[in-house]
C-alpha cells in the first residue's frame, strides 16, 4: 500500500515540476523595470555643442517600463515590444543664445517601439547589438528665447532609429538604447541653417515577470514531495 501511494505522489510531483519547467521557459518573455534611467542631451547639429545649461546629460529615472524579448525568434533572439516611461515631469534648461527655446517641460512622456515601421521589432546579433525604430509621445511646454511662453501641447516625436545592446543572464535583462530622437527645433543664432536635437540614451535593468500559475504549480510540487514523508511518519507512529 505504501508503494502505491508513493508512486502516486511521485507522479503528481513529476507532472507539477514538468508544468513549472515548461511555464518558466515560455517565450516570448516580459521583463519588468527594476532600475534604470534616461539620459537626455540637446546638441546643436551645426556646431556639435551642447545647448543645455547646467548638468549634461540630464538623468531622468524610469517608471512604468517593460521589454518583451523572445530568445527563440531569430538566431539570437528578438525584441518584440518596449515601453519606457520617465518618472514624473522632466525639465530641460537650454541656452537661449543657442536654441529657439529657453526651457522645455515634458510631461506624460512615453517611449515605445514605433508601430508599422520596418524596424519596429529588433533582431539581436550574436554580440547583443540591435537596431530599433522608436517614437515618443508627450505633453510639451516651455519658454521661447524671447520669454514668450510655449503652451502645453501634445505631440508625437519623429520616428527615430536607435542602436542598442542587450544581455540576458538568468531572469535578469540589461538593455541600453542610444540616440533616441525626442525632438528637433531651430537654433537661435542661425534659424534655418542649423537644428537642435534632443536625444535620449536609455539604460534599463529588469527581471522576468513570473508566468501565471507558476507559484501554484511549485506549491503543488512541494505538496507532492511532502506527501510520502507524512505517510511514513504516520506509519512509524502506529
Amino acid at each position: 500500500m505504501l508503494k502505491i501511494q508513493f508512486n502516486a505522489w511521485s507522479l503528481v510531483t513529476a507532472i507539477a515540476l514538468l508544468f513549472v519547467a515548461t511555464t518558466a521557459s515560455a517565450v516570448p518573455t516580459t521583463y519588468l523595470f527594476t532600475s534604470g534611467n534616461i539620459q537626455l542631451s540637446a546638441i546643436n547639429t551645426t556646431t556639435g555643442n551642447s545647448v543645455l545649461e547646467g548638468a549634461s546629460p540630464v538623468a531622468v529615472p524610469l517608471g512604468g517600463t517593460f521589454v518583451v524579448y523572445d530568445p527563440d525568434l531569430g538566431l539570437n533572439g528578438t525584441i518584440l515590444d518596449i515601453q519606457f516611461i520617465p518618472t514624473g515631469t522632466f525639465n530641460l534648461d537650454l541656452d537661449p543664445l543657442e536654441a529657439e527655446l529657453d526651457s522645455i517641460t515634458v510631461a506624460n512622456a512615453m517611449i515605445i517601439n514605433a508601430p508599422g515601421t520596418p524596424d519596429a521589432t529588433a533582431a539581436v546579433s550574436a554580440g547583443g547589438s540591435f537596431f530599433l525604430d522608436t517614437e515618443m509621445s508627450a505633453d510639451v511646454s516651455g519658454v521661447f528665447a524671447d520669454t514668450t511662453p510655449f503652451p502645453s501641447t501634445p505631440f508625437t516625436s519623429i520616428t527615430s532609429g536607435a542602436s542598442g545592446s542587450l544581455a540576458v543572464s538568468g531572469d535578469t535583462l540589461q538593455l541600453a538604447l542610444f540616440g533616441v530622437n525626442l525632438a528637433t527645433f531651430g537654433t537661435a543664432t542661425n534659424p534655418g541653417s542649423g537644428e537642435v536635437e534632443v536625444k535620449a540614451d536609455i539604460f534599463f535593468i529588469s527581471t522576468v515577470v513570473p508566468e501565471p500559475g507558476t507559484a501554484l504549480l511549485i506549491g503543488l510540487g512541494l505538496v507532492g514531495l511532502s506527501g510520502p514523508r507524512r505517510s511514513r511518519r504516520s506509519r512509524r507512529g502506529r
